[in-house]
Parts: structure tokens; sequence; C-alpha cells
């Protein structure tokens, strides 16, 4: 089997708004790539240019949002349905099922934000006593989020559960409830982790987050990629996971391993407090290796052998634990 060897371009949009983004698509296709991975959006602006791009015979793959009526070849990311839905129950149960609820969603437009409304919507359907009186849209900004956010709790100063379908939406929110006063008895669930997200989650303002797995979309993205370029065959539709996480489950595994990853990776490089605080028979390995090269004639072989025989713990810590580091370098990359 030959390996499949290829270059990666990214052509980026600026903003949020699809003309951008449609914009940035065409320019990738007049570049003759051979594939592209994006976001399907908006089915009706979407599917049209995602159809002219396969007819010339570059194969699309949509990530974190679907656009399942074009000719896209494959799907990866989370199923926005069932985030909505998680979300749903988590509110459903954190409140004991009595709730006036408003949504800030992202976009009213953009499908997987609509997904995310309709999962909620379900999930709390039979809760007699959840009521949903408001859906605003922020247009995936703090900013706005903030702003529909204190309209609606003026406008509807019964309301005491918010639902942010995009990773800003109850970052915003958690704002004005603060300057509200309103910490103690509003319940606020939004999407991802960024880090003022965290930060409101520590703090109790935010009670529960959606968590996606950006990692896992874009790495299972370019793989299904490389696999559709040399011809083979991939699953239509590849789901990542999606969790709902609160307060007490902010330890995760993730966060240790990065943080284990680090302390070893200092502690096994140490040099100048090894070399001044050490006795000759007790230097660590990089001392060690200092003093394998001698004042006259350094024996390369000797050298060599060393250094990778002190190189070969981490290698194998990030060979091994690789995946859960960028993993946690990761968890607060923004999404929509």
């Amino acid at each position: 089997m030959q390996p499949i060897c290829f270059g990666t371009a990214f052509f980026f949009a600026r903003s949020a708004l699809d003309d951008e983004h449609l914009r940035i698509l065409k320019k990738a296709a007049a570049a003759k790539v051979d594939g592209i991975i994006t976001q399907g959006l908006t089915e009706a602006e979407f599917v049209p240019v995602i159809n002219e791009i396969t007819d010339k015979n570059i194969p699309v793959v949509t990530i974190d949002t679907d656009a399942p009526t074009s000719r896209r070849v494959a799907y990866v990311g989370t199923d926005n349905y069932y985030a909505g839905f998680l979300a749903g129950r988590a509110l459903a149960e954190d409140t004991k099922g009595k709730a006036t609820v408003a949504i800030i969603t992202g976009s009213l437009t953009a499908a997987h934000q609509q997904l995310r409304v309709r999962g909620f919507e379900d999930a709390v359907r039979q809760e007699k006593g959840i009521r949903i009186v408001a859906i605003e849209e922020s247009h995936i900004t703090r900013v706005q989020a903030a702003e529909k956010a204190y309209t609606i709790l003026k406008k509807h100063p019964d309301v005491n559960a918010f639902y942010g379908t995009s990773a800003l939406d109850a970052i915003g929110v958690a704002k004005v409830v603060e300057q509200f006063h309103r910490e103690q008895k509003t319940y606020i669930i939004g999407f991802d982790t960024l880090p003022e997200t965290i930060r409101y989650l520590q703090k109790g303002t935010i009670a529960a987050t959606v968590v996606q797995e950006p990692y896992e979309m874009g790495y299972k993205a370019v793989k299904m990629m490389a696999e559709i370029v040399a011809g083979r065959d991939v699953p239509v539709v590849t789901n990542t996971e999606t969790k709902v996480i609160r307060k007490k489950d902010l330890l995760s595994i993730t966060g240790f391993v990065v943080v284990a990853i680090w302390q070893f990776t200092n502690i096994w490089n140490e040099f100048l407090f090894a070399v001044t605080i050490t006795t000759s028979d007790k230097q660590p390995i990089m001392v060690a290796l200092q003093n394998l090269s001698g004042s006259q004639i350094v024996q390369w072989n000797v050298q060599m052998a060393g250094a990778l025989l002190a190189a070969l713990p981490t290698l194998l810590v990030y060979i091994f634990l690789g995946k859960y580091f960028v993993r946690g370098l990761l968890a607060g990359s923004v999404k929509g």
C-alpha cells in the first residue's frame, strides 16, 4: 500500500458571517485543492456551493455543522440535536423541572444552532414546570448575548434560567446576571469550555456547559480526507463525543495529563539546581550526560548513546499521552 503524502492549506474566514465563509470556500475551490473540510452552516446558502465544488471532483467533508442534503462525502462532528437534548435534560434535572427559560442562540439560521434549540425544546417539552418565554439571536458575540439577556430580564423579570447555544452566549448572559446580582437565583447552561466559561463555572454563575471535542473533529476530519483522496470508503456520518459538565467535573483527566507532562518534562530536564545541590553519586541524568563529555576529547558515540537514553522517557511520555496533552491544550478552543 502506497503512503499518502499531502500538504494542507488553510483558508480562514475573518468573521462568522456566511458571506465571508462562502467566499473563502469558493476561493479554496478555485485553487484546485484535492479536498475541502468546512462547516455546513446554513442549508440554503451552503448546499449549492458544496454541490458546485463536488461537481468539480473536489470532495467535501463537513465538520461541526453538517449539510446533509448536499453532496458532501462525509460529516464529522457533534450530533447537535443530541447536544441540545443533553442541555435540556441537564436543566430539567438541575432545576427539578421548574424554570422559566430564555434561549440565547448564536444564529437563528445556522443549521447546527437550530438543531441545538430543537433538541433542547424536545428535552423539556414533557416538563410541565418548564416554560420557554423567549428565543433571541446573539450573532455569536458576547456583546449581543449580553444585550439580549438584559432586554429579556427587563421584559420577563420572572426568567430564572438561560440556555446559550454558542460558545459566547453563556458568557454574555453571565455578565448581565452578575450585574443584576441574580447569580443565586438564575440557572445558566452554555456551550464549550472557553477560559471565561470555566471561570464562571468555578464561581458558580454558570451552572453547566455542553462539552464538545474539537480535537477529535479536526483529527478525524483530516484523517478521513486522506482516506477519501486515497480512494477508500469512509463512513457518511461520524459523531464525536458530547457531554455536560458542571463545577464538580472541572478536574478532568486531560488537565491532569497536561500538568503531569509539564512537570515531568521540567523535572527531567533540570540542570542548574541539580548540578548545584546534588552530590556526584546522586546527580540526575542531565548532569550525568554533561559529565560524559571529557575535558580534552569527546567520545561522540558515548555522548550520543547517553543522549538517546536521556531523551527516551520524555519521548515515550509524549507518544503515549500526546493525544490527551493536545486535548488539554485545546480545551478552551473557540467553537460556535
